[in-house]
């Protein structure tokens, strides 16, 4: 590759990753398709590049401890939502016996370059050998990362910038609110259904976070297995690290979106200049029982208004002004939004928590419509457009109490429990196999409503938007 070529490819490498947030990192195979589309004629070198960036420390390349998560057949008993069955299935970690790059006690990591110092011929030719072969055969499970105007990334050792956490659970029979129903009889067709979508969910769309969360899971797993108290300094920090990623997580990729992008329906608010506020979201406590965590999280959101006429409109459905937070002299009114579920995987948790989000801010449009300015409303004028809320609601009415009419402080899971194996299959069922659906509906919402007959990247189908290969 001459130094040319190289030099653009590295430059978009770079673009990219600047883009990625507070952390600057993105798993392998989701950064050689990205740039397979920017820069498609120049990919024959991207893995000698990337080793060469690793080489100069520009970039670094890590591997945590490898595993897959196996789904098997079991006999799931003691069940308080699900018919007792032969026909559940449920994960279970494989791990995979790959070698350690460097072997130590201390060392969990597959494969860490920050570790490794380069200068040694035999260090780069032993690396270039390690990687070449895990960028094929482990391509979802490497992180390249960018420390430069990056937050840490710490999977195994301590986190390196100070932050808090409140380690009081104050739920303790959150599990006991929950109203035995009718025990679901589950198909298996349905579970498989749900478990394709979250197979293509991991392999297609799960960024990096995903993976360091799922790493960080598995090791207060094990810490439980091996009785650690939960009390100790030692789980104490993994919990610590578990809320931090977590957080950064759904603040970086659907919460906190400052792009206008009409191909992702996350953007809707910023895209349409919609005066609303995210003002926090937080994990404000969390307990692990096993597989599966519990989390309290309080999301905090409103509409920026002046007119005290407004703001008692919006009073009737349950809306209250944030006292002390303004913004351009403006009072914010909204919601300080309390919801808890159990979820054995961060997959489950992002997209309940991503769905109870845009569901209450898709319900405050709707109560506001009235009181908007004009040039907001007369972008949503057909009864369709006033209750987008709505396309949630296959999901979340099947597993919260939701009122349409006046918003609720505080939600919980219908079908609260802390068996894994018995959320497992809740989820696939009441979630999971739902979710094509709604991100289907939303993003054709979106591109309908900015297509243009001129553009040439999208063509329309009588049920369906498709994007055209360009």
């Amino acid at each position: 590759m001459r130094s040319t070529e190289k030099g653009i490819l590295e430059k978009n490498i770079f673009e990219y990753l600047s883009k990625k947030g507070e952390i600057k990192a993105v798993l392998y195979h989701k950064l050689k398709k990205r740039m397979q589309i920017a820069v498609s004629e120049l990919m024959d070198d991207f893995d000698s590049l990337l080793l060469e960036l690793m080489w100069g420390k520009k970039i670094e390349i890590i591997i945590p401890e490898i595993c897959n998560i196996k789904w098997i057949k079991k006999d799931i008993v003691n069940t308080r939502f699900i018919k007792e069955n032969t026909n559940y299935l449920v994960s279970t970690f494989l791990p995979i016996e790959k070698q350690k790059f460097l072997s130590s006690n201390h060392n969990f990591y597959s494969f860490d370059s920050r570790k490794l110092n380069f200068f040694s011929k035999s260090c780069r030719e032993r690396s270039k050998q390690y990687l070449l072969e895990s960028f094929q055969e482990h391509p979802n499970k490497i992180i390249i990362f960018n420390p430069v105007n990056s937050k840490p990334l710490n999977i195994y050792e301590p986190l390196e910038i100070p932050f808090k956490i409140q380690n009081t659970w104050e739920f303790k029979n959150s599990y006991q609110e929950a109203q035995d129903k009718v025990k679901f009889e589950i198909p298996f067709n349905d579970q498989i259904q749900g478990l394709e979508i979250l197979k293509n969910f991991k392999t297609k769309f799960a960024c990096a976070y995903i993976t360091i969360i799922e790493s960080i899971h598995k090791k207060i797993i094990e810490m439980q297995n091996k009785n650690v108290s939960k009390n100790s300094d030692l789980f104490k920090e993994y919990m610590k690290k578990f809320i931090y990623y977590c957080e950064m997580f759904i603040k970086s990729d659907w919460m906190f979106i400052t792009d206008p992008n009409p191909g992702r329906w996350e953007s809707f608010f910023v895209y349409f200049q919609i005066p609303f506020k995210i003002i926090d979201m937080k994990i404000k406590s969390i307990r692990f029982t096993d597989k599966t965590f519990e989390t309290h999280n309080n999301i905090k959101y409103g509409i920026k208004l002046n007119s005290q006429e407004d703001l008692n409109y919006l009073k009737q459905f349950g809306y209250e002004e944030f006292n002390g937070i303004k913004e351009d002299n403006q009072v914010i009114i909204g919601l300080d939004l309390n919801f808890i579920i159990p979820s054995p995987s961060i997959e489950y948790y992002y997209f309940i928590a991503k769905y109870i989000h845009y569901y209450h801010l898709f319900l405050l449009l709707n109560h506001s419509l009235q009181i908007l300015e004009d040039k907001i409303k007369e972008k949503f004028t057909s009864s369709k457009e006033k209750k987008i809320y709505e396309y949630f609601l296959p999901i979340l009415d099947s597993m919260f109490d939701i009122d349409q009419k006046k918003v609720k402080k505080n939600l919980i899971f219908k079908y609260y429990t802390t068996s894994y194996e018995e959320l497992e299959v809740l989820y696939n069922f009441l979630l999971m196999r739902k979710i094509k659906n709604v991100e289907q509906k939303l993003t054709n919402y979106m591109l309908f409503k900015n297509f243009k007959p001129s553009s040439r990247n999208y063509e329309l189908t009588a049920y369906n938007v498709k994007k055209r290969n360009i």
